[in-house]
């Protein structure tokens, strides 16, 4: 009876959560995004929350360009060493191109399939690379309306985290 015990105690300490906060660099081939994300963390199962802003665009070019994400991944390897895995991401953005337009703005949302490999449990330090569809959604003056202009877009990003 003890040993079934510590089985599944040892089961439960395993799928424990552990939250993370991190800030990420990543790039996009039409900018690179610097940011803050949280992290939860429940057995193999990650899931993030990822606020970001675009580096080029909002203090190069004075233009604001705020990026709102949402990443799963699971570990196919976990352990205190390294870890790695699938992930999907989704993210939306909107900048400014025309400040005295009507309908000035540009959106864009992504969507991507990719891999990360982390090192470390209390500090961790991770490498992903993604690829996925993207829309952006410009206003057309031929259309009188948003139009949305699909393409392939990639992924390379470094982030560190520690557990709170």
């Amino acid at each position: 009876m003890l040993s079934l015990w510590t089985f599944f105690g040892s089961i439960h300490a395993q799928d424990s959560i552990t939250k993370r906060i991190g800030i990420q660099f990543s790039y996009h081939p039409y900018d690179f995004f610097s940011g803050l994300h949280y992290e939860r963390e429940k057995g193999n199962h990650q899931h993030q929350m990822l606020v970001s802003l675009g580096v080029n665009s909002t203090f190069f070019q004075r233009r604001f360009y705020p990026q709102l994400g949402y990443q799963y991944g699971f570990h196919l390897i976990k352990n205190k060493r390294f870890q790695a895995g699938p992930f999907v991401r989704i993210t939306s953005s909107m900048r400014q191109i025309d400040k005295h337009a009507a309908h000035g703005m540009s959106f864009n949302e992504d969507l991507f399939l990719g891999a990360y490999f982390g090192t470390g449990m209390k500090h961790r330090l991770r490498l992903s690379i993604g690829i996925g569809p993207s829309a952006e959604h410009n206003w057309s003056v031929l259309a009188n309306k948003y139009q949305a202009y699909w393409s392939w877009n990639y992924i390379g990003e470094i982030s560190y985290a520690y557990a709170l």
